[in-house]
């Protein structure tokens, strides 16, 4: 029995991104037209030895596909090397791999995932990173989604579908976002 694929669009990625992402505030960059084929993926998946889940294929596949999301620099700006602060303080965005043509090198899933095997010797292939953070999101062999550890190279799996740690994510972001504006003294503004 074949498995049934993802139609794009049927998850709800975009109501996820209007929900947390207050328009105005935040620095978008997805796909648009460049996003790939199902068999590409799949061609990926098999070459690499990871089961992709459907959520994240269908992700892929969609106009968003591969996506930067940061809090604007106006509002929040953005660490210099020397700065001191809490470790919030320098996770003002994320972004999810992806496939699609022209996607920034740091950003490719083909790139990073053996660069990340190489670096860690482990056969995860990472999904989702945010800015700041050395801990990445990463897919097991079986799909399931868990987030390395860089300290201790341990990546519990966290139970959660691919939308659902991008909607957490998310959510995180915007309250760091607004977390940061009451954190500004008036001395720093």
């Amino acid at each position: 029995m074949t498995p049934q694929r993802p139609v794009p669009g049927h998850n709800n990625y975009f109501g996820v991104l209007q929900r947390h992402l207050t328009q105005g505030e935040y620095e978008v960059a997805a796909c648009g037209p460049n996003t790939p084929t199902v068999a590409e993926i799949d061609a990926f998946a098999a070459e690499v030895g990871v089961h992709l889940p459907f959520d994240f294929v269908d992700f892929s596949v969609s106009r968003i596909g591969g996506i930067r999301v940061a809090v604007k620099e106006e509002i929040w700006p953005r660490p210099k090397v020397g700065d001191v602060g809490p470790f919030w303080t320098m996770l003002y965005g994320l972004w999810v791999y992806g496939f699609a043509a022209g996607i920034p090198e740091h950003m490719d899933i083909k790139i990073q995932t053996k660069a990340f095997r190489d670096r860690s010797g482990l056969g995860l292939t990472p999904c989702l990173k945010i800015i700041g953070d050395a801990n990445i999101y990463c897919f097991n062999p079986d799909g399931s989604i868990c987030r390395w550890d860089h300290e201790t190279g341990a990546c519990p799996t966290e139970g959660k579908t691919f939308l659902e740690v991008l909607d957490f994510e998310l959510s995180q972001l915007a309250d760091r976002k607004n977390k940061y504006a009451q954190w500004k003294s008036p001395k720093q503004k």
